[in-house]
């Protein structure tokens, strides 16, 4: 049954979802730039060398091996939340439906009562 706390809560789970997923997104985006400035400054003071890009990158990965592994790992969690908002998305319509459904059979409910056959 679809009640007025049945929607609240779909719509507060929605909420949640929305507001974690931005908020594991945002630490994401946050440390792959500051990654990324450090393995800048990194390659303009010398700190990591390399012939060519692959050598440069694989310096980094491992002069930065630990910051790699934190943007990996909220890379993920980001993965995590991004499915969990879009289930509390499917959710969320899935109870718009329904409640579209019950006001359609009603009404039809209805109309069928008023005409006499």
């Amino acid at each position: 049954m679809i009640d007025e706390l049945k929607i609240n809560c779909t719509y507060d789970d929605l909420r949640l979802a929305l507001s974690a997923y931005r908020a594991v997104e945002q630490k994401h985006i946050d440390a792959k730039a500051r990654l990324d400035a450090d393995i800048a400054k990194a390659l303009l003071s010398g700190e990591i060398a390399g012939k060519n890009e692959t050598e440069r990158k694989a310096a980094a990965q491992i002069y930065f091996a630990d910051r790699y592994i934190e943007v990996a790992e909220l890379e993920s969690r980001a993965s995590l939340a991004k499915l969990t908002y879009d289930c509390a998305q499917i959710e969320a319509e899935r109870v718009r439906l329904l409640l579209r459904l019950m006001e359609v059979t009603k009404g039809s409910k209805v109309a069928d009562e008023s005409v006499p056959f």
